[in-house]
């Protein structure tokens, strides 16, 4: 990120490309630009979505964020398809797996 973003800690470039190509069908390319606009897109939503959960838990009177304000946070943003996910690990183990394709 540029000179303005560097109090911003920025997600692994590798990781996060590795993550978007998963979901794209072999023969099709991510160009650098691309993947730029991606992390950034992935900080900022990790950013938004930690500012909403950090609201959730302020309201209940709490400093501590818990997996259920993060849950109820993507409800706040209108993003309650992708509370399953989340609500999974709260039974089974910490580690993350999407099931699928996030599109189509």
């Amino acid at each position: 990120m540029g000179d303005s973003d560097d109090a911003v800690e920025q997600l692994p470039r590798a990781v996060v490309a590795r993550l978007a190509k998963a979901q794209l069908p072999p023969h099709v390319k991510l160009p650098k630009d691309v993947e730029e606009a991606v992390l950034r897109a992935s900080t900022v939503f990790i950013l938004f979505l930690t500012d909403q959960a950090l609201a959730v838990a302020a309201s209940a009177g709490r400093s501590t964020l818990t997996a259920d304000d993060v849950v109820q946070a993507l409800s706040v943003a209108e993003l309650d398809e992708f509370a399953p996910e989340l609500s999974a690990l709260k039974q089974g183990p910490r580690v993350f797996a999407w099931s699928g394709a996030l599109c189509g």
